[in-house]
């Protein structure tokens, strides 16, 4: 007999999650797809290795500019060979050589700058070239 003013319900069967489990593990899965959307893009990184440092030429010249690229979370899209601010040719495929052909006498900067997949932009370490005029030996 069941006396009036208790409130016994029956437990048996009856199955319970932990209170706010499924609050939780959402704001788990929130904070995994947070940091997934988040993960930062690790620029390239490019060196020249050709010409070699301080390298001197006699004008007219041609020299190779060459540049080791890659990317650790990515692929490399292209590598760009500059004369100080101007583009001389981009490169899309390796290896990442470009022939400078008819270069006059002067100094000269040269960098390479690489590009990821991801849009990240690396410039290598400048070069300097010294390209000499072509004089004709004095006769005394």
């Amino acid at each position: 007999m069941t006396k009036f003013g208790t409130n016994k319900r029956s437990t048996a069967n009856v199955v319970r999650e932990p209170r706010g489990l499924k609050h939780i593990l959402a704001g788990m899965l929130a904070l995994n797809l947070i940091a997934a959307a988040s993960a930062q893009n690790v620029p390239p990184t490019v060196a020249m290795t050709l010409p070699l440092p301080e390298a001197s030429f006699i004008a007219p010249t041609s020299i190779n500019l060459a540049a080791n690229a890659s990317d650790d979370d990515g692929t490399i899209t292209s590598v760009s060979f500059y004369k100080g601010t101007t583009l001389l040719r981009t490169v899309t495929t390796p290896p990442y050589v470009y022939n400078w052909a008819n270069v006059p006498a002067g100094t000269y900067i040269v960098t390479s700058k690489a590009k990821d997949n991801a849009g990240a932009v690396t410039i290598s370490a400048p070069l300097t070239v010294t390209v000499k005029p072509n004089e004709l030996p004095s006769v005394s």
